[in-house]
């Protein structure tokens, strides 16, 4: 389970507060008009991405430009919560149809039906982290890590299949295999001694892409909730604290609460570096915090890697004679979310290998049954102490 958020400063709590009782009424109205219009638009990008079909203009706008188009003044709220909250970029930049996969149908229901009519907290995490996951997963494969990739041959046309020339421990290897996985950014693909088409150069020239600085921290002081800073989740406050979370939910803990601070960029700042003073100033602003210790930093250099949409079709038609599947948030049909670009891993998947190719969302039944997954499975609480393990609780109410 994830601690609750503090979200009573943002653009999306205030608006919802300045309602009178009567208005709340309206507003619930609207919210249900405007959910039914993006659910349409999602429909049409649905049959565009598994049809490998251009998307209509409306679609690839930037989504503050389209909600003002169809008249949406909540969504647009809601998204900055998600979108730049978590480092995607501006809604003002950030285009439609990418929004359209990163939520879906029922992602904005579930969390506004789970925070205000449940009275649940709207997101989870995974027990034992998104570590724990990928290691879960690679124990199935023989993973080789800390190599230098010289050179990848793709001879298709002779069919001798994929070559991966590399280098581990100071030795020469090369690896054989049936088709090439690219789940890198188009940024690194010149570094891996590839021979481009020109559509991936196209790719690696057109790509848009952020980079991502974030830092571990102790802070003394911080209460046990998410922090959102409101104004550095608009582009102009790009470069300055946007969010803090914790899992750590122990009472006034000594030596600081255990977080992840993240800070948004634009697009093409290269120049940016964390300025721990900086950043320590914004951080005593939250009312109690006392002290700020940095722990580690990391910045991400190609986050949220973007292709335009029609370059992502043509990208897809390449991997019929490269023998090469394109899986990151670049790719058609994917997003930078770590959901998102696993349902395109098995779709790839399923349309490549299966006796019987399907998408994930074609079956509605199923659809459903994973959003009643999302509100009848056992959670685990917080962490209240350094390794502690607490006992799963049930989520849902009306079980």
């Amino acid at each position: 389970m994830v601690l609750p958020a503090q979200t009573e400063d943002t653009e999306f709590t205030q608006y919802h507060q300045q309602q009178s009782f009567l208005q709340k009424f309206s507003l619930a109205r609207a919210v249900a008009q405007e959910l039914y219009t993006f659910n349409q638009d999602y429909a049409v990008y649905k049959q565009a991405k598994q049809q490998k079909t251009p998307l209509p203009e409306y679609l690839q706008q930037p989504f503050s430009e389209y909600a003002e188009a169809k008249g949406m003044k909540v969504l647009p709220l809601f998204a900055k919560l998600f979108v730049p909250g978590f480092g995607y970029g501006a809604i003002t930049h950030c285009p439609t149809y990418s929004i359209l996969e990163y939520f879906g149908k029922m992602t904005v229901p579930d969390i506004m039906l789970s925070e205000t009519l449940l009275r649940q907290p709207p997101l989870l995490s995974i027990k034992g982290g998104f570590q724990l996951l990928m290691e879960k997963i690679a124990a199935g494969f023989e993973v080789r890590t800390k190599v230098d990739i010289t050179k990848i041959e793709r001879n298709c046309n002779n069919n001798d299949g994929i070559r991966i020339h590399y280098q581990q421990n100071g030795m020469e290897h090369v690896l054989s295999a049936d088709a090439l996985i690219l789940a890198t950014s188009p940024l690194n693909w010149p570094k891996m001694g590839l021979d481009l088409t020109e559509v991936e150069k196209n790719c690696v020239e057109q790509l848009e892409y952020y980079r991502y600085p974030v830092a571990v921290c102790k802070i003394k002081g911080l209460p046990p909730k998410q922090q959102y800073f409101s104004e550095a989740l608009n582009e102009d406050g790009f470069g300055h604290l946007a969010l803090i979370t914790t899992r750590d939910n122990r009472t006034n803990p000594e030596d600081g609460r255990l977080c992840t601070i993240y800070v948004n960029l634009p697009p093409g700042k290269n120049d940016y570096q964390i300025d721990q003073d900086t950043l320590c100033e914004e951080i005593k602003k939250i009312e109690g915090v006392t002290k700020v210790e940095f722990i580690e930093e990391k910045t991400w250099e190609d986050y949220m890697s973007t292709l335009p949409w029609d370059l992502r079709l043509k990208l897809d038609k390449e991997k019929h004679h490269t023998k090469t599947h394109y899986l990151g948030s670049f790719a058609l049909g994917s997003f930078e979310d770590v959901v998102c670009v696993g349902n395109l891993a098995t779709d790839e998947m399923r349309q490549s290998y299966s006796p019987s190719p399907s998408f994930v969302e074609d079956d509605t039944v199923k659809n459903m049954s994973r959003a009643w997954q999302f509100f009848s499975a056992d959670v685990y609480p917080p962490v209240d102490s350094t390794g502690s393990e607490k006992n799963k609780m049930s989520r849902c109410i009306i079980q």
